[in-house]
């Protein structure tokens, strides 16, 4: 049986880029989709061509709503979805066409919950690897113990991981709505309720890079402190409501001290001292912030040392 696979791609604002987006889908090897695509109150040219492709090809299905954020657009998304495996995708970036048909006949031989796959950037014009399972191997299926072993705690693109509708509908995962960011804590959640993951070693996605995205006007300074503050406490949330192997726990401590680490770099506002001494007045020295500012300084001092030699 050919089944359906529903994607997901919230658009904002990318009249430039969605085109090619769109056509990356269209050309996919494998035909039995449902693409959702949620116009989240673009206030350019972006409704019009989505409106056109939908037109000339009936797998196009368009949700119009007004500027609410990813998180809104892909929970609508999902509620609309009649797939039996749900992907994620981004309005600006480019999937290699025969992704879906390999993901679909990965997923049917191991019935997984989910399927994770690498990606590459664009970058000054020049496509280099961006995000890849190092550990990982082909024709494994992970547990949730085993992937986390396997893997770095920072792949939390959504569009890296194509999942088993059921999979989500039953364990109640969706995007927290009026943030920013919100891959951070689905990424957890995901992770939190997979039993089943396997790996395929392609980059399938290609992201490409800009200024603006769906998040559209709530993406400013306060908005991301609040944002990682939400972040930051779901977390606690979630370690206070679950029994944690300690490979888990270690996992949702890395986690919010990444949250906490962008908390403090935005409360910086580019300076480094006023980021530090905002960790010291908070307690949130550890090992890993110390790491991070020693990070930090270093790519100061590289770029300043670049400004010297140019």
């Amino acid at each position: 049986m050919i089944e359906k696979v529903s994607i997901i791609i919230p658009a904002y604002n990318v009249e430039r880029e969605i085109e090619e987006s769109i056509v990356s889908i269209l050309e996919q090897t494998y035909y039995n989709l449902e693409i959702i695509i949620i116009n989240d109150g673009s206030i350019d040219n972006t409704f019009s061509i989505i409106k056109g492709y939908a037109a000339s090809d009936s797998r196009i299905k368009v949700i119009n709503q007004n500027n609410s954020g990813q998180s809104v657009a892909r929970n609508k998304g999902l509620n609309e979805a009649t797939g039996k495996y749900i992907y994620f995708f981004d309005a600006d970036d480019f999937l290699q066409k025969e992704a879906i048909f390999e993901l679909v006949n990965k997923m049917q031989q191991f019935d997984a919950d989910m399927i994770t796959f690498d990606a590459n950037v664009l970058k000054n014009k020049r496509i280099i690897p961006y995000i890849h399972h190092k550990k990982m191997r082909e024709n494994t299926v992970y547990s949730r113990t085993s992937f986390l072993k396997h893997t770095r705690w920072n792949n939390t693109p959504v569009w890296i991981y194509f999942y088993k509708k059921d999979f989500l509908i039953n364990n109640n995962i969706s995007f927290l709505q009026n943030i920013i960011y919100e891959d951070n804590l689905f990424y957890i959640d995901i992770v939190a309720n997979a039993s089943s993951i396997v790996y395929i070693n392609r980059p399938f996605f290609l992201y490409k890079k800009r200024i603006n995205s769906t998040m559209g006007n709530l993406h400013n300074v306060n908005f991301k402190i609040k944002s990682f503050c939400t972040v930051k406490n779901e977390i606690d949330i979630r370690q206070n409501n679950q029994k944690n192997e300690d490979i888990f726990d270690d996992f949702l401590n890395y986690r919010k001290n990444v949250a906490n680490a962008n908390i403090i770099k935005f409360k910086g506002n580019g300076s480094i001292i006023k980021s530090f001494i905002f960790m010291l007045k908070n307690n949130l020295t550890n090992k890993f912030m110390l790491f991070y500012f020693v990070k930090l300084f270093l790519k100061r001092l590289v770029s300043l040392f670049k400004r010297v030699a140019s």
